[in-house]
C-alpha cells in the first residue's frame, strides 16, 4: 500500500508540473474522451477563458480546476502503477464520500487503502470528510498550491495562446484511438447487459415465482442462484450488475428489516459483468474484429475528414454522438409505446 502511495505521489507531483509546463495540456489533451467526470475537459474550456484574463482574482474556481485536472491525469497514468495481485480503481462512491483512487485485492476485491488527492493548503481535509478516511491505510496526496506566479507562468507557457488549437496528426491519432476504445467497450457492455437480462435475470424471475418469498428470502435466493454460476459474487457485487443492467435493485435484493437496499455504481457493475461474463465464458459478447475495425474507420473519418478541425469541435462532435447513441434506446422505446 505504501508502495502504491508513494508511486501515485510521483504520479501527482508530475502532473502538477506537466501542466504549469502545458495548460492546454499537448497531445495529453485527448484523454479528454476518456475522462468520466469531465473534469479535463472543463479545464481546456475554462482555460481559454482565463489565459485571457490578468485578474487572476475575479475566477474563483480556477485553483479548483486547475486541482481537478491534475488529480485526473495522475489518475490515468496511476491505474497501471497497482503492485501485482492488486487493481486500483478511480473516484469510487463510498456512501458519502468518494476517494480519488481506491485499491483492492485482485482475487478477494478486498479494499487495500483509499487516496485522497489534494492541495497543500487543504491538507488534513480528509478528517473532515464522510466515510472511513481515518483508517492508517488511508492517506492524502499532496500537490503544491496554485499561485497568481503560476498563472503567469502558464499564460507564458502556453505555445497557442491567440489562435485555436488545430489538432496535429499525432493527436487526431490519439483521439481516434481513445474514442475506438470507449466505443467498443460501450457496445461490449450493452451485449453483456442484454445477457445478463435475457438469461441470468430471466432464471431468477422463474424461481422468484415459483413460491412467495419474504425479502429476506428473496434476496438470499438471488445471489445464493448467482453465486453457484461465479462463487466470487456476493450481495455487493450482484446490486451494482443489476444496476449496471438496467434493472430496479430494489426488486431483487428488497429492504428487510436488518438491511437496506445496497448503494450501487455503475461503473462497477459493468466491471463485474465483465468478470462474469469472462469467468462463464458468455458467447456474443465480445465484438468480432470486423465490428472493431469498422467502429475504428468511422471514426477516423469523423475526425480527418476536416484537417483543420479543431480539439474542441472533435470533442463536442463525439460528446453529441454519444448522447445520441445514449438516448436512441430510450426514443425506440417510446415510439413502440406511442408515447413520442
Amino acid at each position: 500500500m505504501i508502495q502504491f502511495a508513494e508511486a501515485v505521489e510521483r504520479r501527482v507531483l508530475s502532473a502538477y508540473g506537466f501542466l504549469v509546463a502545458n495548460p492546454s495540456l499537448g497531445a495529453h489533451a485527448s484523454l479528454v474522451t476518456q475522462d468520466k467526470n469531465g473534469y479535463i475537459r472543463k479545464w481546456l474550456e475554462e482555460w481559454g477563458v482565463y489565459k485571457h484574463d490578468a485578474d487572476l482574482g475575479r475566477w474563483a474556481m480556477f485553483h479548483a480546476r486547475a486541482g481537478y485536472a491534475i488529480e485526473s491525469l495522475a489518475t490515468f497514468l496511476a491505474l497501471q502503477d497497482a503492485p501485482a495481485g492488486t487493481y486500483a480503481r478511480p473516484q469510487v462512491e463510498k456512501g458519502g464520500t468518494r476517494p480519488d483512487l481506491v485499491l483492492y485485492e485482485d482475487k478477494t476485491n478486498r479494499e487495500l487503502c483509499w487516496l485522497d488527492i489534494t492541495a497543500g493548503l487543504s491538507k488534513g481535509h480528509v478528517e473532515k470528510k464522510i466515510g472511513n478516511w481515518l483508517q492508517p491505510h488511508n492517506a492524502e496526496i499532496l500537490y503544491p498550491s496554485f499561485t497568481d506566479s503560476d498563472f503567469t507562468e502558464m499564460k507564458a507557457n502556453d505555445p497557442k495562446l491567440d489562435k485555436p488549437r488545430e489538432m496535429s496528426g499525432d493527436v487526431r491519432w490519439l483521439l481516434a484511438t481513445g474514442i475506438t476504445r470507449n466505443r467498443i467497450e460501450e457496445e461490449e457492455q450493452n451485449l453483456r447487459r442484454q445477457y445478463f437480462r435475457d438469461n441470468d435475470v430471466a432464471e431468477l424471475d422463474e424461481k422468484l415465482l415459483e413460491t412467495p418469498l419474504t425479502a429476506s428470502q428473496k434476496r438470499a435466493l438471488v445471489v445464493s442462484l448467482l453465486k453457484t454460476k461465479y462463487s466470487e459474487l456476493t450481495e455487493k457485487p450482484v446490486a451494482h450488475m443489476l444496476y449496471a443492467a438496467g434493472l430496479s435493485v430494489a426488486k431483487y435484493l428488497p429492504e428487510t428489516n436488518t438491511k437496506k437496499v445496497p448503494e450501487v455504481s455503475k461503473r462497477e457493475g459493468h466491471r463485474w459483468l465483465a468478470r462474469y461474463a469472462t469467468a462463464l465464458s458468455w458467447p456474443g459478447v465480445t465484438l468480432p474484429d470486423a465490428r472493431k475495425a469498422e467502429i475504428r474507420r468511422d471514426v477516423e473519418e469523423e475526425l480527418f475528414k476536416t484537417s483543420g478541425r479543431t480539439l474542441e469541435a472533435a470533442v463536442d462532435l463525439e460528446a453529441g454522438q454519444k448522447r445520441k447513441r445514449e438516448e436512441e434506446p430510450a426514443l425506440r422505446a417510446l415510439r413502440r409505446r406511442g408515447s413520442f
